[in-house]
């Protein structure tokens, strides 16, 4: 069947963190699965590689890739030799950068990409470009995957290969054999951990767009209803839900938080500006 699987790599040193949002998604988006190997390396030029021993891993989906982005820029690469398909995408700031993918069930020459490539692209592609002569052979498949271990300067998957280079862990029950995370630490504290980085992470600029999005519609829903010549316990009600609603949807789906982070972080907004309202009144 050959290779079926993933990998990400983080240019960070924020281990423990990393690890704690990889375990949420694994046990939010593959809790009815059993899980697959999974396998962690510190690299010498800075970045943290995980290895998935899975094909389209939900700790390798665009929402994680995007999440990720919080402690440094991210790299992927997913590969199934069995079907010939392989994936590369470089997310950073919360955007991604560019997307590489071929499907041999496509054609052999099948390719398809997205945003600002890195020189390396180019220079892949038209060598398996013009190797591509035999109908037999797939030289198109390993574009994607030479492009994402260019950015990192090694080859991800030769580590599995090599003896001590990885380190074999368990999400599912936060242990790791460098004991990067402690099994007896508890969830909750993680998570709101979690709920501070997301609130710490979030640039100036940004708030004062979400806030200016909310206060807007907040006001436009109030005028709305009121024209209807509603109560108004009924207009603030629906203006508090807007107020809510908002930032749920921007940590949710712009910044790919998990639901009970976004939902937390928006109530934390809303206390926050009611208590200064408050205060101010």
């Amino acid at each position: 069947m050959g290779l079926s699987l993933g990998w990400i790599a983080i240019k960070s040193d924020e281990t423990n963190k990393i690890l704690d949002s990889l375990k949420t998604f694994e046990s939010v988006l593959n809790k009815d699965k059993e899980q697959p190997p999974i396998y962690t390396a510190k690299v010498k030029n800075g970045w943290f590689v995980v290895i998935i021993e899975e094909f389209l891993s939900p700790i390798i989906s665009d929402r994680a890739l995007l999440y990720l982005t919080r402690f440094g820029d991210v790299v992927s690469c997913q590969l199934h030799e069995g079907i010939m398909s392989s994936m590369a995408k470089l997310y950073s700031n919360g955007h991604k950068v560019w997307s590489i993918e071929h499907h041999a069930h496509k054609g052999l020459n099948h390719l398809e990409t997205e945003g600002n490539f890195p020189y390396s692209y180019d220079e892949l592609r038209t060598k398996y470009g013009l190797d591509q002569d035999d109908p037999h052979i797939d030289y198109c498949y390993e574009t994607p995957i030479g492009v994402a271990n260019n950015v990192l300067e090694i080859n991800p998957v030769a580590l599995i290969f090599e003896q001590d280079a990885l380190e074999k862990i368990t999400l599912a029950t936060r242990t790791v054999k460098t004991n990067v995370l402690s099994s007896s630490e508890p969830l909750q504290e993680s998570f709101i951990s979690t709920v501070v980085d997301e609130l710490k992470s979030v640039e100036t600029m940004d708030w004062f767009v979400v806030m200016g999005i909310t206060i807007f519609v907040s006001i436009i829903t109030g005028l709305g209803i009121a024209k209807l010549s509603a109560p108004t316990e009924i207009i603030k009600v629906a203006m508090s839900l807007v107020s809510i609603g908002m930032p749920y949807l921007y940590f949710n789906k712009v910044r790919g938080a998990d639901k009970r982070v976004a939902i937390t972080c928006s109530l934390a907004i809303f206390v926050a500006y009611q208590v200064v309202f408050f205060i101010r009144s």
